[in-house]
């Protein structure tokens, strides 16, 4: 893809080569062990706002990285296919936060391997 796209308003933020630069998993090595920490966002591709909320944090944090104990791990769009399509599913027509695994009481509580694997 080669359009510009951008999640920010600001002249000042950083521009993106792609839309597929705006899903990248980022990853925050703070100064010191400690715990992992995963957020995603982008589980419907029609809601627009947590993605740039993640963009925001994203900036925030690496100016106080050496604030930061442990790892923290972002993935803006974990439903890359339907932010594609600007659509709130898929392609294939599945609800991912309908999808994801869950235990036999109901509660989502598993991800998707490829999400928190390290």
């Amino acid at each position: 893809m080669t359009s510009s796209f951008s999640v920010y308003e600001s002249d000042s933020a950083p521009q993106l080569e792609s839309r597929t630069d705006v899903a990248a998993k980022i990853e925050i090595n703070g100064s010191s062990t400690g715990p992992h920490l995963l957020i995603i966002g982008g589980v419907h591709g029609d809601e627009f706002e947590p993605m740039v909320c993640l963009h925001e944090l994203i900036r925030f944090l690496n100016s106080r990285q050496q604030q930061i104990q442990g790892k923290i791990t972002i993935i803006p769009i974990v439903n890359e296919a339907a932010f594609e399509h600007e659509n709130r599913v898929a392609p294939d027509g599945k609800d991912l936060a309908r999808t994801c695994p869950r235990e036999c009481n109901g509660n989502d509580h598993r991800t998707d391997s490829s999400l928190t694997e390290h």
